[in-house]
């Protein structure tokens, strides 16, 4: 077998072996990522789509780092008047999706709360402006 083709077995061996924790977070491929917290051993981290900002996007990691695909998510999303807008999760490849529609540009604060196993998480982060 070509020394190539070891190396390349062994990269893949390695990478399956690598905990959760090591592996890369889906939302940062081309995302830019806005907040990461721990809820009950959860990890909850959000971002926005890099192709478009009006959506939010949240992955949830169990405590023993894989993804949770069974959550119901409800977000508010409140404006730097103290508008208030909830919106349901929607489930993506990725973890959860929310569209800030009209609030996007005026987003300064979110307000999460997760149902999965039995838990209820929460989380609240403000939006710094990049303007």
């Amino acid at each position: 077998m070509p020394i190539t083709k070891i190396l390349l077995c062994l990269a893949c061996v390695a990478n399956m072996a690598l905990p959760a924790e090591a592996m890369p977070d889906p939302t940062t491929d081309d995302n830019q990522q806005l907040h990461t917290s721990t809820s009950e051993g959860y990890q909850l981290s959000f971002a926005r789509d890099g192709a478009n900002a009006s959506i939010l996007k949240l992955a949830i990691r169990h405590p023993d780092g894989s993804a949770v695909d069974d959550a119901q998510v409800v977000i508010a999303l409140i404006d730097g008047q103290g508008r208030h807008q909830l919106a349901r999760a929607a489930a993506d490849r990725d973890g959860y999706r929310i569209d800030t529609g009209t609030l996007a540009a005026e987003l300064c604060r979110v307000e999460a709360e997760v149902i999965t196993d039995g838990q209820l998480l929460t989380d609240h982060f403000r939006i710094v402006p990049t303007t």
